[in-house]
């Protein structure tokens, strides 16, 4: 396991629209996010979506599948530390 390097805090709006039972967030969609997200800082590509596949793949995050889709859980989605640390503000 590699050691974490740096961190970088990212911050998601999320409707309520886009959520499945008012607090799991479809990890298609976090990824699309994740992307505009790195387009609007201008950022490499994939470089905030790498982080997050890596610290996805070590179980940093509160993930579960709903109805055969990864989702994550919004309202407190970090188990531990992780390179990409997420928060997510409905709007």
């Amino acid at each position: 396991m590699k050691t974490i390097q740096s961190t970088e805090k990212v911050v998601i709006k999320v409707n309520d629209s886009e959520l499945l039972d008012k607090k799991w967030l479809n990890f298609q969609l976090l990824s699309q996010k994740l992307g505009e997200e790195e387009q609007k800082r201008k950022m490499a590509y994939k470089s905030l979506r790498n982080r997050f596949y890596n610290s996805r793949a070590c179980g940093k995050y509160d993930m579960k599948d709903i109805a055969g889709l990864p989702c994550i859980n919004i309202e407190s989605p970090m188990k531990g530390k992780a390179s990409l640390e997420l928060e997510f503000v409905r709007g």
